[in-house]
């Protein structure tokens, strides 16, 4: 991860680490340990973890295949984001909880 001074306001968002979302995903493994790390970092550097959890009629909410992958744990206070279609950003939770900022791209 590079230096995030000079980037307030930034966050990592960890979209769609779900069971039945992830099963079979190429190198998921690898993947999940990566994530891991960028997660345990973002929280030492103080920077909000933003998750986003998908359902749909796939993917139903409450099921074990709607729940984070193990690997993964969101911590008390780390806001949750809600969403049934495959863009983040459309129809979501996001506006709600976290406000204006949540639609300012960082990256584009």
């Amino acid at each position: 991860m590079s230096t995030l001074e000079g980037r307030q306001g930034s966050a990592l968002v960890v979209i769609d680490l779900q069971n039945d979302v992830v099963a079979k995903a190429h190198a998921r493994e690898a993947v999940l340990v990566n994530i891991v790390r960028l997660i345990e970092r973002a929280r030492r550097e103080s920077v909000p973890v933003i998750w986003i959890q998908h359902h749909d009629d796939d993917v139903l909410r409450g099921t074990p295949g709607w729940e984070l992958v193990p690997e993964l744990t969101r911590r008390q206070g780390e806001p949750l984001v809600e969403k049934s279609h495959g863009d983040s950003f459309e129809g979501t939770t996001g506006e709600r909880s976290l406000g204006p900022a949540w639609f300012t791209p960082a990256v584009g």
